[in-house]
Protein backbone atom coordinates (compact mmCIF):
# COMPACT_ATOMS: atom_id res chain seq x y z
CA UNK A 1 0.00 0.00 0.00
CA UNK A 2 1.38 3.50 -0.99
CA UNK A 3 1.61 6.21 1.23
CA UNK A 4 0.83 10.04 0.53
CA UNK A 5 3.93 11.88 -1.22
CA UNK A 6 2.83 15.25 -0.54
CA UNK A 7 1.22 17.40 1.65
CA UNK A 8 -2.90 17.63 1.39
CA UNK A 9 -4.32 21.43 1.73
CA UNK A 10 -8.33 21.94 1.91
CA UNK A 11 -7.47 25.70 0.17
CA UNK A 12 -6.00 27.46 -2.10
CA UNK A 13 -5.00 29.75 0.60
CA UNK A 14 -3.73 26.94 2.92
CA UNK A 15 -1.76 25.33 -0.47
CA UNK A 16 0.21 28.74 -0.55
CA UNK A 17 0.99 28.58 2.62
CA UNK A 18 2.11 25.57 2.43
CA UNK A 19 4.24 25.50 -0.68
CA UNK A 20 5.57 28.77 0.94
CA UNK A 21 6.90 26.80 4.10
CA UNK A 22 8.05 23.98 1.99
CA UNK A 23 8.84 24.65 -1.39
CA UNK A 24 9.96 21.07 -2.20
CA UNK A 25 7.08 18.83 -1.57
CA UNK A 26 4.13 18.65 -3.69
CA UNK A 27 1.12 19.91 -2.05
CA UNK A 28 -2.58 18.55 -3.74
CA UNK A 29 -5.43 20.83 -2.64
CA UNK A 30 -8.35 18.99 -2.47
CA UNK A 31 -11.33 21.54 -0.96
CA UNK A 32 -13.72 21.60 1.23
CA UNK A 33 -15.58 18.13 0.56
CA UNK A 34 -19.04 18.27 -0.08
CA UNK A 35 -21.85 16.38 -2.01
CA UNK A 36 -25.00 18.14 -2.17
CA UNK A 37 -26.96 15.60 -2.14
CA UNK A 38 -25.12 13.26 0.65
CA UNK A 39 -26.57 16.53 2.69
CA UNK A 40 -29.69 17.55 1.67
CA UNK A 41 -30.45 14.07 0.51
CA UNK A 42 -33.97 13.33 -1.98
CA UNK A 43 -35.49 16.75 -1.02
CA UNK A 44 -32.86 19.10 -2.80
CA UNK A 45 -34.43 19.64 -5.44
CA UNK A 46 -37.38 20.75 -3.22
CA UNK A 47 -35.72 22.88 -1.07
CA UNK A 48 -34.34 24.92 -4.04
CA UNK A 49 -37.54 25.12 -6.15
CA UNK A 50 -38.80 25.98 -2.08
CA UNK A 51 -37.69 29.20 -1.60
CA UNK A 52 -39.58 32.37 -0.06
CA UNK A 53 -37.92 35.46 -0.74
CA UNK A 54 -40.25 36.97 2.24
CA UNK A 55 -38.65 34.61 4.60
CA UNK A 56 -36.74 35.39 7.19
CA UNK A 57 -32.91 36.68 7.69
CA UNK A 58 -30.82 33.66 9.17
CA UNK A 59 -27.58 34.24 10.67
CA UNK A 60 -26.00 30.89 10.79
CA UNK A 61 -22.94 29.84 13.03
CA UNK A 62 -21.58 29.17 16.99
CA UNK A 63 -21.56 32.59 18.79
CA UNK A 64 -18.12 32.76 19.33
CA UNK A 65 -15.99 36.19 19.48
CA UNK A 66 -15.10 36.42 15.71
CA UNK A 67 -19.07 36.68 15.08
CA UNK A 68 -19.30 39.32 17.41
CA UNK A 69 -18.71 42.32 14.67
CA UNK A 70 -21.04 41.00 11.72
CA UNK A 71 -23.76 39.74 13.95
CA UNK A 72 -23.30 43.63 16.08
CA UNK A 73 -24.01 44.97 12.05
CA UNK A 74 -26.15 42.92 11.29
CA UNK A 75 -28.85 43.55 13.92
CA UNK A 76 -28.57 47.18 12.57
CA UNK A 77 -29.10 46.15 9.17
CA UNK A 78 -32.37 44.11 9.28
CA UNK A 79 -34.05 46.62 12.07
CA UNK A 80 -33.23 49.72 9.40
CA UNK A 81 -34.67 47.34 6.85
CA UNK A 82 -37.90 46.17 8.72
CA UNK A 83 -36.85 42.27 8.61
CA UNK A 84 -37.10 39.84 10.47
CA UNK A 85 -33.98 37.63 11.79
CA UNK A 86 -33.11 34.72 13.57
CA UNK A 87 -30.06 33.43 15.03
CA UNK A 88 -29.63 30.19 14.64
CA UNK A 89 -26.60 28.61 16.78
CA UNK A 90 -25.00 28.99 20.79
CA UNK A 91 -21.55 30.21 22.19
CA UNK A 92 -20.03 31.60 24.62
CA UNK A 93 -20.95 35.44 23.09
CA UNK A 94 -24.51 34.49 23.06
CA UNK A 95 -25.87 36.36 26.94
CA UNK A 96 -23.46 39.10 25.58
CA UNK A 97 -25.32 39.18 22.12
CA UNK A 98 -28.93 38.65 23.48
CA UNK A 99 -28.25 41.88 26.05
CA UNK A 100 -27.23 43.87 23.09
CA UNK A 101 -30.17 43.45 20.97
CA UNK A 102 -32.66 44.42 23.99
CA UNK A 103 -30.61 47.54 25.12
CA UNK A 104 -30.69 48.21 21.50
CA UNK A 105 -34.83 47.67 21.27
CA UNK A 106 -34.36 45.12 18.39
CA UNK A 107 -36.26 42.24 20.16
CA UNK A 108 -39.21 42.68 17.89
CA UNK A 109 -36.81 42.08 14.68
CA UNK A 110 -34.28 39.51 16.19
CA UNK A 111 -35.02 36.21 18.05
CA UNK A 112 -32.44 33.74 19.16
CA UNK A 113 -32.99 29.97 18.83
CA UNK A 114 -29.49 28.78 20.52
CA UNK A 115 -27.71 25.29 19.30
CA UNK A 116 -29.61 23.24 16.87
CA UNK A 117 -28.17 19.83 15.93
CA UNK A 118 -29.68 20.22 12.21
CA UNK A 119 -29.68 23.24 10.93
CA UNK A 120 -31.44 22.53 7.51
CA UNK A 121 -34.98 23.50 8.65
CA UNK A 122 -33.90 27.02 9.41
CA UNK A 123 -32.00 27.13 6.37
CA UNK A 124 -35.11 25.85 4.62
CA UNK A 125 -37.02 28.85 5.69
CA UNK A 126 -33.87 31.64 5.05
CA UNK A 127 -35.04 34.42 2.48
CA UNK A 128 -31.07 35.68 3.04
CA UNK A 129 -28.32 33.06 5.26
CA UNK A 130 -25.51 34.95 6.56
CA UNK A 131 -22.80 32.92 7.58
CA UNK A 132 -19.14 31.15 6.77
CA UNK A 133 -17.19 28.78 6.07
CA UNK A 134 -19.01 25.31 5.21
CA UNK A 135 -22.18 26.80 6.16
CA UNK A 136 -21.91 28.80 3.30
CA UNK A 137 -21.81 25.90 1.36
CA UNK A 138 -24.32 24.13 2.82
CA UNK A 139 -26.61 27.20 2.33
CA UNK A 140 -25.54 27.73 -1.59
CA UNK A 141 -26.46 24.27 -2.60
CA UNK A 142 -29.77 24.75 -1.31
CA UNK A 143 -30.09 27.88 -3.20
CA UNK A 144 -30.40 30.61 -0.68
CA UNK A 145 -28.74 33.80 -1.50
CA UNK A 146 -25.82 33.56 1.50
CA UNK A 147 -23.46 36.46 2.60
CA UNK A 148 -20.44 35.53 3.92
CA UNK A 149 -19.24 37.89 6.86
CA UNK A 150 -17.00 37.04 9.86
CA UNK A 151 -14.75 39.22 12.07
CA UNK A 152 -12.05 39.21 9.55
CA UNK A 153 -14.03 40.81 7.45
CA UNK A 154 -17.40 41.00 4.87
CA UNK A 155 -16.95 39.46 1.57
CA UNK A 156 -20.68 40.41 1.03
CA UNK A 157 -22.86 38.11 -1.34
CA UNK A 158 -22.02 35.29 -2.90
CA UNK A 159 -22.61 35.47 -6.75
CA UNK A 160 -21.55 33.22 -9.30
CA UNK A 161 -18.25 35.91 -10.40
CA UNK A 162 -16.60 35.67 -7.09
CA UNK A 163 -17.50 31.93 -6.18
CA UNK A 164 -13.94 31.35 -7.17
CA UNK A 165 -12.65 33.82 -5.06
CA UNK A 166 -14.56 32.31 -2.29
CA UNK A 167 -13.77 29.09 -2.59
CA UNK A 168 -9.86 29.86 -2.33
CA UNK A 169 -10.60 31.39 0.85
CA UNK A 170 -12.74 28.73 1.94
CA UNK A 171 -15.78 31.02 1.82
CA UNK A 172 -14.75 33.59 4.78
CA UNK A 173 -14.13 37.11 5.12
CA UNK A 174 -10.63 36.89 4.41
CA UNK A 175 -10.83 37.73 0.62
CA UNK A 176 -9.39 40.46 -0.52
CA UNK A 177 -12.39 42.13 -1.75
CA UNK A 178 -13.63 41.72 1.96
CA UNK A 179 -14.13 44.87 4.43
CA UNK A 180 -14.93 45.38 7.55
CA UNK A 181 -18.09 44.76 8.88
CA UNK A 182 -20.55 47.56 9.37
CA UNK A 183 -24.23 48.09 9.08
CA UNK A 184 -23.67 49.92 6.00
CA UNK A 185 -22.35 47.04 4.25
CA UNK A 186 -24.71 44.24 5.61
CA UNK A 187 -27.58 46.80 4.76
CA UNK A 188 -26.61 46.97 1.46
CA UNK A 189 -25.47 43.28 1.28
CA UNK A 190 -29.20 41.84 2.48
CA UNK A 191 -30.45 44.43 0.12
CA UNK A 192 -28.69 42.73 -2.89
CA UNK A 193 -29.06 38.92 -1.81
CA UNK A 194 -33.20 39.43 -1.50
CA UNK A 195 -32.96 40.93 -5.33
CA UNK A 196 -30.56 38.23 -6.47
CA UNK A 197 -31.98 36.91 -10.03
CA UNK A 198 -33.27 33.26 -9.52
CA UNK A 199 -31.45 32.04 -12.61
CA UNK A 200 -28.52 33.10 -11.22
CA UNK A 201 -29.48 31.40 -7.42
CA UNK A 202 -29.94 28.23 -8.97
CA UNK A 203 -26.60 28.46 -10.63
CA UNK A 204 -25.33 29.12 -7.42
CA UNK A 205 -26.92 25.96 -6.20
CA UNK A 206 -25.77 24.19 -9.00
CA UNK A 207 -22.16 24.67 -8.86
CA UNK A 208 -21.76 24.22 -5.01
CA UNK A 209 -23.23 20.52 -5.78
CA UNK A 210 -20.07 19.05 -5.65
CA UNK A 211 -16.97 21.04 -3.83
CA UNK A 212 -13.38 19.99 -2.98
CA UNK A 213 -12.34 16.38 -4.47
CA UNK A 214 -10.98 13.11 -2.59
CA UNK A 215 -8.96 11.93 -5.39
CA UNK A 216 -6.10 12.35 -3.84
CA UNK A 217 -6.84 10.75 -0.68
CA UNK A 218 -7.65 7.79 -2.79
CA UNK A 219 -4.77 7.50 -4.81
CA UNK A 220 -2.99 7.04 -1.80
CA UNK A 221 -4.29 4.08 -0.38
CA UNK A 222 -4.66 2.45 -3.55
CA UNK A 223 -0.98 0.15 -4.48
CA UNK A 224 0.68 2.32 -7.31
CA UNK A 225 2.24 0.41 -10.27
Amino acid sequence: MSRLAGLLAATSETSKFLKIQSPNTPVEEIGNIFRAEMYWGDALGQVIEGYDPNGPVIFLGTLTPNKTAPLSALFVAVADLGLELIVVGGGPQESELRQSVQEQGFQTNITFVGAVTDPRPWITRASVVVTAGRGAIECMAAGRPTIVATSEGTHGLATLSNLDELQSYNFTGRTPSSTQPTPGKLTQAVTEARRLDPHERCEIAEAMHEVGTIAPIVNAVHDRS
